[in-house]
Protein backbone atom coordinates (compact mmCIF):
# COMPACT_ATOMS: atom_id res chain seq x y z
CA UNK A 1 0.00 0.00 0.00
CA UNK A 2 1.76 3.69 -1.03
CA UNK A 3 0.97 6.35 1.01
CA UNK A 4 1.96 10.15 0.12
CA UNK A 5 3.94 11.94 2.17
CA UNK A 6 2.52 14.39 4.92
CA UNK A 7 5.06 16.33 7.46
CA UNK A 8 2.27 17.51 10.04
CA UNK A 9 3.43 19.18 12.83
CA UNK A 10 2.29 17.43 16.23
CA UNK A 11 3.40 16.37 19.82
CA UNK A 12 4.05 12.90 20.46
CA UNK A 13 1.26 10.25 18.83
CA UNK A 14 -0.98 8.59 20.69
CA UNK A 15 -1.18 4.97 20.60
CA UNK A 16 -5.19 5.05 19.92
CA UNK A 17 -7.76 7.22 18.36
CA UNK A 18 -11.39 7.36 18.97
CA UNK A 19 -13.84 7.65 16.95
CA UNK A 20 -17.26 9.12 17.47
CA UNK A 21 -19.57 8.17 14.66
CA UNK A 22 -22.85 6.50 13.05
CA UNK A 23 -21.14 5.65 9.68
CA UNK A 24 -21.42 1.95 9.87
CA UNK A 25 -18.76 -0.14 10.67
CA UNK A 26 -18.45 -1.60 7.44
CA UNK A 27 -17.74 1.48 5.86
CA UNK A 28 -15.32 2.28 8.51
CA UNK A 29 -13.22 -0.43 9.14
CA UNK A 30 -11.42 -0.37 5.33
CA UNK A 31 -10.63 3.77 6.29
CA UNK A 32 -9.37 2.99 9.74
CA UNK A 33 -7.48 0.29 8.68
CA UNK A 34 -5.38 2.40 6.04
CA UNK A 35 -4.80 4.90 8.82
CA UNK A 36 -3.37 2.52 10.98
CA UNK A 37 -0.66 1.23 8.03
CA UNK A 38 -0.22 5.03 7.36
CA UNK A 39 0.84 6.18 11.16
CA UNK A 40 3.25 2.36 11.13
CA UNK A 41 4.71 3.09 8.04
CA UNK A 42 5.44 6.73 8.06
CA UNK A 43 6.23 6.79 12.27
CA UNK A 44 6.91 3.35 13.00
CA UNK A 45 3.80 3.46 15.63
CA UNK A 46 1.19 0.94 16.19
CA UNK A 47 -1.79 2.05 16.97
CA UNK A 48 -5.74 1.02 17.77
CA UNK A 49 -8.76 2.80 16.51
CA UNK A 50 -11.64 2.64 17.98
CA UNK A 51 -15.28 2.98 17.39
CA UNK A 52 -18.18 4.80 19.60
CA UNK A 53 -21.07 3.54 17.92
CA UNK A 54 -25.04 4.68 17.58
CA UNK A 55 -27.23 7.13 15.81
CA UNK A 56 -27.24 10.40 14.88
CA UNK A 57 -29.08 11.98 17.38
CA UNK A 58 -27.87 9.39 19.91
CA UNK A 59 -24.25 10.50 19.32
CA UNK A 60 -25.44 13.97 19.06
CA UNK A 61 -26.56 14.03 22.69
CA UNK A 62 -23.71 12.30 23.84
CA UNK A 63 -21.15 15.18 22.38
CA UNK A 64 -23.40 17.84 23.94
CA UNK A 65 -23.68 15.78 27.21
CA UNK A 66 -19.82 15.06 27.53
CA UNK A 67 -19.32 19.22 27.66
CA UNK A 68 -15.81 19.25 26.54
CA UNK A 69 -14.61 16.03 28.45
CA UNK A 70 -15.70 13.46 25.93
CA UNK A 71 -14.94 9.54 25.76
CA UNK A 72 -13.95 10.07 22.15
CA UNK A 73 -11.58 12.03 19.81
CA UNK A 74 -13.38 12.33 17.12
CA UNK A 75 -16.64 12.87 15.78
CA UNK A 76 -17.51 12.12 12.14
CA UNK A 77 -20.79 12.03 9.91
CA UNK A 78 -24.22 12.46 11.40
CA UNK A 79 -26.63 15.14 10.69
CA UNK A 80 -24.67 18.23 8.86
CA UNK A 81 -26.67 21.24 10.76
CA UNK A 82 -25.14 19.38 13.92
CA UNK A 83 -21.37 21.05 13.03
CA UNK A 84 -22.13 24.49 12.90
CA UNK A 85 -24.00 24.03 16.22
CA UNK A 86 -21.46 22.29 18.03
CA UNK A 87 -19.00 25.09 16.90
CA UNK A 88 -21.13 27.55 18.31
CA UNK A 89 -21.30 25.31 21.20
CA UNK A 90 -17.56 25.67 21.51
CA UNK A 91 -17.30 21.76 21.28
CA UNK A 92 -15.02 21.61 18.38
CA UNK A 93 -11.42 22.23 18.12
CA UNK A 94 -10.12 23.93 15.61
CA UNK A 95 -7.73 22.46 13.11
CA UNK A 96 -6.96 23.15 9.25
CA UNK A 97 -5.77 19.76 7.80
CA UNK A 98 -2.71 20.26 5.70
CA UNK A 99 -5.14 18.70 3.21
CA UNK A 100 -7.51 22.09 3.65
CA UNK A 101 -6.75 23.39 0.13
CA UNK A 102 -7.83 20.33 -1.25
CA UNK A 103 -11.66 20.61 -0.31
CA UNK A 104 -13.78 22.98 -1.96
CA UNK A 105 -15.35 25.69 -0.29
CA UNK A 106 -19.30 24.76 -0.96
CA UNK A 107 -20.65 22.21 -3.24
CA UNK A 108 -23.83 24.19 -4.99
CA UNK A 109 -23.72 26.46 -2.38
CA UNK A 110 -23.38 24.75 0.95
CA UNK A 111 -20.48 24.99 2.99
CA UNK A 112 -17.81 22.25 3.22
CA UNK A 113 -15.99 23.57 5.59
CA UNK A 114 -15.96 25.80 8.29
CA UNK A 115 -13.51 29.06 7.77
CA UNK A 116 -11.46 28.66 11.35
CA UNK A 117 -11.36 24.71 10.75
CA UNK A 118 -13.83 23.51 13.08
CA UNK A 119 -15.29 20.96 10.87
CA UNK A 120 -14.54 20.03 7.43
CA UNK A 121 -17.20 17.23 4.81
CA UNK A 122 -15.17 14.40 4.29
CA UNK A 123 -17.65 12.44 2.30
CA UNK A 124 -21.48 13.00 0.87
CA UNK A 125 -24.50 10.36 1.08
CA UNK A 126 -27.48 11.09 -0.50
CA UNK A 127 -30.95 9.40 0.80
CA UNK A 128 -32.76 7.80 -2.38
CA UNK A 129 -34.63 5.10 -4.31
CA UNK A 130 -33.27 1.53 -3.99
CA UNK A 131 -34.71 -0.96 -5.71
CA UNK A 132 -34.26 -4.49 -6.96
CA UNK A 133 -34.00 -5.14 -10.10
CA UNK A 134 -35.22 -8.84 -10.48
CA UNK A 135 -38.36 -8.17 -8.80
CA UNK A 136 -39.21 -5.52 -10.52
CA UNK A 137 -38.79 -7.40 -13.81
CA UNK A 138 -40.84 -10.06 -12.47
CA UNK A 139 -43.75 -7.87 -11.88
CA UNK A 140 -43.28 -5.66 -14.96
CA UNK A 141 -42.81 -2.70 -13.14
CA UNK A 142 -40.68 0.13 -14.00
CA UNK A 143 -37.73 1.72 -12.04
CA UNK A 144 -39.05 4.77 -10.35
CA UNK A 145 -37.22 7.67 -11.41
CA UNK A 146 -39.26 10.53 -9.52
CA UNK A 147 -40.70 11.22 -6.52
CA UNK A 148 -44.10 11.34 -8.25
CA UNK A 149 -43.33 7.95 -9.92
CA UNK A 150 -44.25 6.71 -6.44
CA UNK A 151 -47.30 7.99 -6.08
CA UNK A 152 -48.86 5.79 -9.12
CA UNK A 153 -50.92 2.86 -7.82
CA UNK A 154 -48.95 0.05 -9.61
CA UNK A 155 -46.68 0.37 -6.85
CA UNK A 156 -49.02 -0.14 -4.39
CA UNK A 157 -47.89 -2.93 -1.44
CA UNK A 158 -44.82 -2.49 -3.30
CA UNK A 159 -42.89 0.33 -1.33
CA UNK A 160 -40.87 -0.50 2.42
CA UNK A 161 -40.13 2.69 4.13
CA UNK A 162 -39.39 3.38 7.88
CA UNK A 163 -40.77 6.58 9.27
CA UNK A 164 -38.26 10.22 10.07
CA UNK A 165 -37.90 9.68 13.54
CA UNK A 166 -36.13 6.39 12.63
CA UNK A 167 -33.86 7.52 10.06
CA UNK A 168 -32.12 10.84 9.58
CA UNK A 169 -32.39 9.68 5.88
CA UNK A 170 -36.12 9.73 5.23
CA UNK A 171 -36.42 13.14 7.92
CA UNK A 172 -34.06 14.46 5.08
CA UNK A 173 -36.38 13.49 2.40
CA UNK A 174 -39.79 14.76 4.70
CA UNK A 175 -37.82 17.98 4.72
CA UNK A 176 -37.23 18.04 0.95
CA UNK A 177 -40.61 17.08 -0.08
CA UNK A 178 -41.56 20.24 2.38
CA UNK A 179 -39.48 22.64 1.16
CA UNK A 180 -40.12 21.97 -2.05
CA UNK A 181 -43.61 21.43 -2.58
CA UNK A 182 -44.84 23.84 0.41
CA UNK A 183 -46.18 21.98 4.10
CA UNK A 184 -49.48 21.52 2.65
CA UNK A 185 -48.75 20.23 -0.38
CA UNK A 186 -45.77 17.98 0.71
CA UNK A 187 -48.24 16.78 3.67
CA UNK A 188 -50.14 15.54 1.10
CA UNK A 189 -47.34 13.79 -0.75
CA UNK A 190 -46.50 12.15 2.22
CA UNK A 191 -49.97 11.20 3.04
CA UNK A 192 -50.81 9.72 -0.57
CA UNK A 193 -47.59 7.77 -0.64
CA UNK A 194 -48.17 5.92 2.66
CA UNK A 195 -51.28 4.99 0.39
CA UNK A 196 -48.71 2.30 -1.19
CA UNK A 197 -46.31 1.61 1.57
CA UNK A 198 -46.72 -2.31 2.14
CA UNK A 199 -44.56 -2.70 4.69
CA UNK A 200 -43.06 0.19 7.81
CA UNK A 201 -39.93 -0.88 8.96
CA UNK A 202 -38.66 -0.56 12.34
CA UNK A 203 -35.53 1.11 11.00
CA UNK A 204 -33.59 1.78 8.19
CA UNK A 205 -31.10 -1.22 8.07
CA UNK A 206 -34.83 -3.57 7.76
CA UNK A 207 -35.39 -1.44 4.54
CA UNK A 208 -31.97 -2.15 2.46
CA UNK A 209 -32.06 -5.65 4.04
CA UNK A 210 -35.60 -6.52 2.72
CA UNK A 211 -35.32 -4.65 -0.49
CA UNK A 212 -32.04 -7.01 -1.09
CA UNK A 213 -33.28 -9.67 -0.60
CA UNK A 214 -36.20 -9.24 -2.80
CA UNK A 215 -39.15 -9.27 -0.16
CA UNK A 216 -40.13 -5.61 -1.68
CA UNK A 217 -38.67 -4.08 -4.95
CA UNK A 218 -38.70 -0.67 -3.87
CA UNK A 219 -37.25 1.16 -0.16
CA UNK A 220 -37.11 4.81 0.09
CA UNK A 221 -34.71 7.24 1.43
CA UNK A 222 -31.95 4.51 1.55
CA UNK A 223 -28.33 5.92 1.70
CA UNK A 224 -26.36 4.50 -1.60
CA UNK A 225 -23.99 2.64 0.41
CA UNK A 226 -26.26 0.29 1.50
CA UNK A 227 -27.42 -0.28 -1.97
CA UNK A 228 -23.51 -0.41 -3.15
CA UNK A 229 -22.80 -3.06 -0.50
CA UNK A 230 -25.98 -4.91 -1.80
CA UNK A 231 -24.74 -4.85 -5.27
CA UNK A 232 -20.99 -6.01 -4.00
CA UNK A 233 -22.58 -9.23 -2.64
CA UNK A 234 -23.98 -9.87 -6.02
CA UNK A 235 -27.92 -8.50 -5.37
CA UNK A 236 -29.32 -7.11 -8.29
CA UNK A 237 -30.19 -3.64 -6.99
CA UNK A 238 -30.46 -0.65 -8.56
CA UNK A 239 -30.49 2.87 -6.92
CA UNK A 240 -32.05 6.09 -7.91
CA UNK A 241 -30.83 9.95 -7.02
CA UNK A 242 -34.69 10.91 -7.47
CA UNK A 243 -35.00 14.25 -9.01
CA UNK A 244 -35.51 16.93 -5.78
CA UNK A 245 -32.19 15.45 -3.77
CA UNK A 246 -29.68 16.80 -1.45
CA UNK A 247 -26.29 15.45 -1.16
CA UNK A 248 -25.56 15.34 2.37
CA UNK A 249 -21.95 16.67 3.11
CA UNK A 250 -20.64 14.56 5.89
CA UNK A 251 -18.57 16.70 8.46
CA UNK A 252 -15.96 15.35 10.72
CA UNK A 253 -14.28 17.44 13.73
CA UNK A 254 -11.88 17.19 16.62
CA UNK A 255 -13.72 16.79 20.09
CA UNK A 256 -12.85 19.55 22.05
CA UNK A 257 -11.02 18.43 25.06
CA UNK A 258 -10.29 15.39 23.15
CA UNK A 259 -7.48 13.44 25.45
CA UNK A 260 -6.06 12.24 22.11
CA UNK A 261 -5.05 15.17 20.27
CA UNK A 262 -2.07 14.60 18.55
CA UNK A 263 -3.30 11.70 16.93
CA UNK A 264 -6.62 13.39 16.24
CA UNK A 265 -4.89 16.09 13.81
CA UNK A 266 -2.79 13.26 12.33
CA UNK A 267 -5.76 11.73 11.29
CA UNK A 268 -7.73 15.10 9.77
CA UNK A 269 -4.50 15.36 8.13
CA UNK A 270 -4.52 12.54 6.39
CA UNK A 271 -8.21 12.13 6.35
CA UNK A 272 -8.48 14.34 2.98
CA UNK A 273 -5.67 12.96 0.97
CA UNK A 274 -6.03 11.57 -1.96
CA UNK A 275 -4.72 7.90 -0.66
CA UNK A 276 -6.88 8.24 2.18
CA UNK A 277 -10.27 9.32 -0.23
CA UNK A 278 -9.64 6.17 -2.46
CA UNK A 279 -9.91 4.08 1.03
CA UNK A 280 -13.22 5.74 1.19
CA UNK A 281 -14.35 3.59 -2.35
CA UNK A 282 -13.38 1.08 -0.49
CA UNK A 283 -15.67 1.79 2.05
CA UNK A 284 -18.63 2.60 0.05
CA UNK A 285 -18.44 6.08 0.60
CA UNK A 286 -18.76 8.67 -1.59
CA UNK A 287 -15.31 10.55 -1.45
CA UNK A 288 -15.21 15.17 -0.93
CA UNK A 289 -11.98 15.62 -3.24
CA UNK A 290 -13.09 16.63 -5.87
CA UNK A 291 -9.88 15.02 -7.54
CA UNK A 292 -11.14 11.18 -7.06
CA UNK A 293 -12.63 9.87 -10.48
CA UNK A 294 -14.10 6.70 -10.19
CA UNK A 295 -12.99 5.50 -13.26
CA UNK A 296 -9.17 5.89 -11.77
CA UNK A 297 -9.87 2.52 -9.57
CA UNK A 298 -10.92 -0.08 -11.41
CA UNK A 299 -9.79 -2.68 -9.18
CA UNK A 300 -11.77 -1.32 -5.94
CA UNK A 301 -15.49 -2.70 -7.22
CA UNK A 302 -17.61 0.07 -5.47
CA UNK A 303 -16.12 2.77 -7.78
CA UNK A 304 -17.86 0.89 -10.65
CA UNK A 305 -21.14 0.68 -9.05
CA UNK A 306 -21.00 4.20 -8.35
CA UNK A 307 -20.17 5.43 -11.49
CA UNK A 308 -23.08 3.34 -12.53
CA UNK A 309 -25.60 4.39 -9.65
CA UNK A 310 -24.46 8.52 -10.08
CA UNK A 311 -24.12 8.19 -13.97
CA UNK A 312 -21.22 10.22 -13.53
CA UNK A 313 -17.21 10.46 -12.18
CA UNK A 314 -18.04 11.95 -9.32
CA UNK A 315 -20.38 13.56 -7.00
CA UNK A 316 -19.04 16.77 -8.64
CA UNK A 317 -20.69 15.91 -11.66
CA UNK A 318 -23.94 14.06 -11.42
CA UNK A 319 -26.99 15.75 -13.49
CA UNK A 320 -29.06 15.54 -10.11
CA UNK A 321 -28.97 18.93 -8.79
CA UNK A 322 -28.57 19.89 -4.95
CA UNK A 323 -32.55 20.99 -3.53
CA UNK A 324 -31.22 24.43 -1.69
CA UNK A 325 -32.29 23.07 1.74
CA UNK A 326 -33.12 25.76 4.45
CA UNK A 327 -31.28 24.14 7.34
CA UNK A 328 -32.07 26.93 10.24
CA UNK A 329 -35.94 25.44 9.13
CA UNK A 330 -35.24 22.02 9.16
CA UNK A 331 -33.12 22.51 12.54
CA UNK A 332 -36.07 24.58 14.45
CA UNK A 333 -39.19 21.81 13.25
CA UNK A 334 -36.89 18.82 13.24
CA UNK A 335 -38.86 17.24 16.28
CA UNK A 336 -42.13 18.93 15.53
CA UNK A 337 -42.38 17.52 11.77
CA UNK A 338 -41.33 13.88 12.88
CA UNK A 339 -44.44 13.35 15.41
CA UNK A 340 -46.78 15.30 12.90
CA UNK A 341 -45.59 12.46 10.39
CA UNK A 342 -46.28 9.77 13.39
CA UNK A 343 -49.46 11.12 14.66
CA UNK A 344 -50.83 12.09 11.39
CA UNK A 345 -49.36 9.42 8.62
CA UNK A 346 -47.85 6.28 10.34
CA UNK A 347 -49.98 5.68 13.53
CA UNK A 348 -53.18 6.72 11.79
CA UNK A 349 -52.53 4.17 8.79
CA UNK A 350 -55.32 2.60 8.66
CA UNK A 351 -57.93 5.04 8.99
CA UNK A 352 -55.40 7.00 6.35
CA UNK A 353 -56.27 3.98 3.82
CA UNK A 354 -59.64 3.38 4.76
CA UNK A 355 -60.19 7.14 3.74
CA UNK A 356 -58.42 6.57 0.50
CA UNK A 357 -60.09 3.74 -0.64
CA UNK A 358 -63.61 5.10 0.12
CA UNK A 359 -62.04 8.07 -2.37
CA UNK A 360 -61.18 5.90 -5.02
CA UNK A 361 -64.79 3.62 -4.82
CA UNK A 362 -66.27 6.89 -5.37
CA UNK A 363 -64.10 8.14 -7.87
CA UNK A 364 -65.19 4.88 -9.87
CA UNK A 365 -68.87 4.77 -9.45
CA UNK A 366 -68.72 8.32 -10.75
CA UNK A 367 -67.06 7.17 -13.63
CA UNK A 368 -69.32 4.43 -14.06
CA UNK A 369 -72.88 6.56 -13.40
CA UNK A 370 -71.13 8.53 -15.86
CA UNK A 371 -71.06 6.39 -18.54
CA UNK A 372 -74.27 5.05 -17.86
CA UNK A 373 -75.78 7.81 -17.92
CA UNK A 374 -74.26 9.02 -21.40
CA UNK A 375 -75.20 5.30 -23.03
CA UNK A 376 -78.70 6.25 -21.85
CA UNK A 377 -78.33 9.93 -23.30
CA UNK A 378 -78.32 8.40 -26.67
CA UNK A 379 -80.96 6.47 -25.97
CA UNK A 380 -83.13 9.45 -25.94
CA UNK A 381 -83.44 9.25 -22.17
CA UNK A 382 -83.68 12.74 -20.02
CA UNK A 383 -80.22 13.05 -18.40
CA UNK A 384 -80.83 16.66 -17.28
CA UNK A 385 -81.25 15.57 -13.25
CA UNK A 386 -78.38 12.97 -13.82
CA UNK A 387 -76.23 15.16 -14.74
CA UNK A 388 -76.62 17.86 -12.13
CA UNK A 389 -76.69 15.07 -9.59
CA UNK A 390 -73.47 13.96 -10.45
CA UNK A 391 -72.02 17.50 -10.37
CA UNK A 392 -73.03 17.53 -7.25
CA UNK A 393 -71.18 13.91 -6.66
CA UNK A 394 -68.19 15.21 -7.95
CA UNK A 395 -68.04 18.39 -5.69
CA UNK A 396 -68.53 15.97 -2.40
CA UNK A 397 -66.08 13.90 -3.88
CA UNK A 398 -63.46 17.23 -4.00
CA UNK A 399 -64.22 17.90 -0.61
CA UNK A 400 -63.39 14.31 0.53
CA UNK A 401 -59.72 14.34 -1.03
CA UNK A 402 -59.43 17.88 0.24
CA UNK A 403 -59.90 16.44 3.91
CA UNK A 404 -57.56 13.43 3.15
CA UNK A 405 -54.80 15.29 1.93
CA UNK A 406 -55.09 18.07 5.59
CA UNK A 407 -55.31 14.70 7.30
CA UNK A 408 -59.23 14.59 7.99
CA UNK A 409 -59.57 10.95 7.08
CA UNK A 410 -62.75 10.44 9.07
CA UNK A 411 -64.82 13.36 7.19
CA UNK A 412 -62.76 12.28 4.19
CA UNK A 413 -64.26 8.89 4.57
CA UNK A 414 -68.19 10.21 5.11
CA UNK A 415 -67.75 12.53 2.61
CA UNK A 416 -66.60 10.08 -0.03
CA UNK A 417 -69.56 7.36 0.97
CA UNK A 418 -71.75 10.31 0.41
CA UNK A 419 -70.27 10.94 -2.99
CA UNK A 420 -70.33 7.28 -3.62
CA UNK A 421 -74.38 7.25 -3.11
CA UNK A 422 -74.98 10.45 -4.60
CA UNK A 423 -73.31 8.72 -8.12
CA UNK A 424 -75.07 5.42 -8.09
CA UNK A 425 -78.62 7.33 -7.36
CA UNK A 426 -77.76 9.26 -10.27
CA UNK A 427 -78.27 6.85 -12.96
CA UNK A 428 -81.77 6.49 -11.28
CA UNK A 429 -82.87 10.19 -12.46
CA UNK A 430 -82.00 9.27 -16.29
CA UNK A 431 -85.67 9.16 -17.40
CA UNK A 432 -86.97 7.56 -20.23
CA UNK A 433 -89.92 10.13 -21.82
CA UNK A 434 -93.19 9.11 -22.30
CA UNK A 435 -94.21 8.70 -25.57
CA UNK A 436 -96.18 12.26 -25.56
CA UNK A 437 -92.92 13.99 -24.73
CA UNK A 438 -90.60 12.30 -27.26
CA UNK A 439 -89.72 14.66 -30.35
CA UNK A 440 -91.12 12.20 -32.93
CA UNK A 441 -94.58 12.02 -31.30
CA UNK A 442 -95.19 15.43 -30.87
CA UNK A 443 -94.02 15.79 -34.50
CA UNK A 444 -96.58 13.40 -35.21
CA UNK A 445 -99.48 15.47 -33.24
CA UNK A 446 -98.53 18.21 -34.60
CA UNK A 447 -98.54 17.09 -38.42
CA UNK A 448 -102.05 15.53 -37.40
CA UNK A 449 -103.79 18.70 -35.63
CA UNK A 450 -102.61 20.39 -39.04
CA UNK A 451 -104.30 17.66 -41.34
CA UNK A 452 -107.31 17.62 -39.03
CA UNK A 453 -107.36 21.54 -39.16
CA UNK A 454 -107.17 21.18 -42.85
CA UNK A 455 -109.73 18.71 -43.08
CA UNK A 456 -112.31 20.83 -41.21
CA UNK A 457 -111.46 23.58 -43.14
CA UNK A 458 -112.15 21.74 -46.36
CA UNK A 459 -115.73 20.52 -44.66
CA UNK A 460 -116.85 24.34 -44.26
CA UNK A 461 -116.04 25.18 -47.19
CA UNK A 462 -118.21 22.40 -49.25
CA UNK A 463 -121.13 23.53 -46.58
CA UNK A 464 -120.95 26.62 -48.52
Amino acid sequence: MFFATLTPVHGEIENKLVLVSPISKASIDPVAAAFKAYVKDKRGLEIAVELIPGSSPELYAKVQAWAGKPDGDVFWGGEYPYYPELTSAGLLEPYISQEWDQLPADFQGFALKDAKGHWMSVSYYCPGIMTNRDLLAKLNLPEPKTWDDLLDSKYKGQIIMTTPARSGGLHMDLEIILQSRGDAKGWTYWRRLAVNVGKWAARSLEVSSLVEKGEYPIGIAIAETSAIMSKKAGYNVGFVYPDVAFFVPSPIGILKGATRPNIAKLWMDWVLSKDAQAEFLKGDLLPARKDIRFSDYPNIPGAAIMKDFMKAENVYGIAVKNYPMDFSLYTKRFSDVNTLFDDTISKKIDDLTKAWSAIQDAAKSITEAESTIAAREKEGYDVAKAKDNIKGAKTLLGDATTNFDAGKYGDATTGAAKAKEQAVASVGLARKPEWYEQPQSIALVLVAAIVAIAILAMLKKKKK
